[in-house]
């Protein structure tokens, strides 16, 4: 990590927001307007300090930045934790000693539309341009701050990006990154418009099912019907629909080469080259960086999916069903992913109270005494639990990779007091 790869990130990140918002593509430019402005802020705490990046409880990063890194008891560097975009933003804001152009409270409507996308698949439409404005005021102080030309910063948006009209009016771009993402909208109607009919089919047969008023039923007979013709119909009605929903989403990922993700293992980046070790090594450094915006690009477009399809179900049975409630807690999970189910948090694509599982496994770590690792000291161990999936019951989101786990928002080591 350097004060320069998180300025060329903030670069490439911003400039991807402006050929989103050229196309249209609104909610793409608020999650990479939102990235960018981040990485910019870290640019310059890193380059006051490289500590300043890390969150309270990060060791990686704080011990490979004074040196220490090859030290026992040190985690790898992989492992690092960075502050989020609140606490990058008021720290940014004290370094910068007063030239931060806006406050708190302007910037948070930037964050909550960020996090909105990247977590809970959730976007106002209407906050779109102010959204997009303010990243840009933050990122190009952070610009001059950082002393990087404004040409290599903006790119093609050099001199314009002030103007989001302006902006607008450009020949749309017709790179990968803004292919995938019209593909990604337009496969969210089609899987939207397909469930409105399986919703339907769903209400009727319900509605058939558990006629009010019969003779033949008491009150508590025609209740217990109602629960069992909802719970077999609609969960395993939405489950199917989800499913083909997440794989027609794998399907494009394929097709435009954004899946599978590179490896991470770092002997994959070494061979018989006459390239030596030390820029083999740069290279899989850099390579990281990329993936990590790689696997979040492919977490846009599978909440994209899965967010449209179960919003769409769930919208089309309460206007068939006024009186439906939405069954959440009678979804089971049927995922395959590795691991025990150590905990349910709010699943990142469907509304905010569905959980789904963080899968993974608990381990022993943290001794700091001379006798190492598996020393018999229970008060120099701590339990980590170390998270290796995400599966939703509901809209049969399922993540695995890492780098898709972070950009959901998840930690991947957690202290376990379970």
């Amino acid at each position: 990590m350097s004060e320069q790869r998180f300025a060329s990130w903030a670069s490439e990140l911003l400039q991807a927001a402006l050929n989103s918002w050229r196309c249209g593509n609104e909610r793409f430019a608020v999650l990479h307007a939102g990235m960018g402005c981040e990485h910019a802020l870290k640019a310059l705490l890193y380059q006051a300090n490289p500590l300043l990046i890390s969150e309270r409880n990060d060791r990686a990063n704080r011990f490979h930045s004074l040196g220490l890194g090859s030290q026992k008891g040190v985690p790898p560097l992989s492992q690092a934790r960075t502050l989020g975009l609140a606490d990058t933003f008021k720290d940014a804001e004290i370094v910068m000693e007063g030239r931060m152009p806006v406050s708190w409270n302007e910037f948070v409507p930037l964050m909550d539309d960020r996090n909105g996308v990247a977590h809970f698949a959730y976007h106002d439409a209407a906050r779109t341009e102010q959204s997009l404005a303010i990243a840009i005021k933050v990122a190009e102080v952070a610009r001059k701050e950082l002393a990087v030309a404004s040409g290599d910063f903006w790119g093609i948006y050099d001199g314009l990006f002030g103007d989001l009209a302006k902006v607008k009016a450009m020949v749309a771009p017709t790179s990968s990154q803004v292919g995938i993402e019209g593909s990604a909208e337009a496969l969210a109607r089609v899987e939207a418009s397909e469930v409105v009919e399986a919703a339907g089919h769903v209400a009727a047969i319900i509605a058939d099912a558990t006629v009010p008023g019969s003779a033949l039923r008491t009150g508590a007979q025609q209740g217990e019907i109602r629960e069992m013709v909802i719970r077999a119909t609609v969960c395993s009605t939405l489950a199917a629909v989800a499913r083909r929903g997440q794989r027609a989403a794998e399907a494009l990922l394929v097709a435009n080469d954004l899946l599978p993700l590179p490896s991470i293992e770092i002997r994959h980046y070494y061979s018989l080259t006459e390239l030596s070790y030390e820029e083999q090594y740069r290279r899989w450094r850099d390579s990281l960086g990329s993936r990590k915006r790689q696997a979040a690009q492919v977490l846009g477009v599978r909440t994209l999916v899965a967010r449209a399809v179960v919003q769409t179900f769930m919208e089309t049975m309460c206007q068939q069903l006024p009186d439906f409630a939405p069954p959440w807690h009678w979804f089971i999970s049927v995922s395959k992913a590795p691991g025990r189910t150590l905990m349910r948090v709010a699943c990142p694509a469907c509304p905010g109270e569905v959980r789904g599982e963080l899968r993974g496994y608990i381990e022993v770590d943290g001794c700091c005494c001379d006798e190492g690792r598996y020393c018999n000291h229970l008060n120099c161990r701590q339990a980590v639990a170390r998270i290796g999936a995400f599966c939703c019951p509901v809209c049969s989101l399922e993540l695995t990779d890492p780098d898709e786990l972070e950009a959901a928002g998840f930690e991947l080591h957690l202290d376990w007091e379970g």
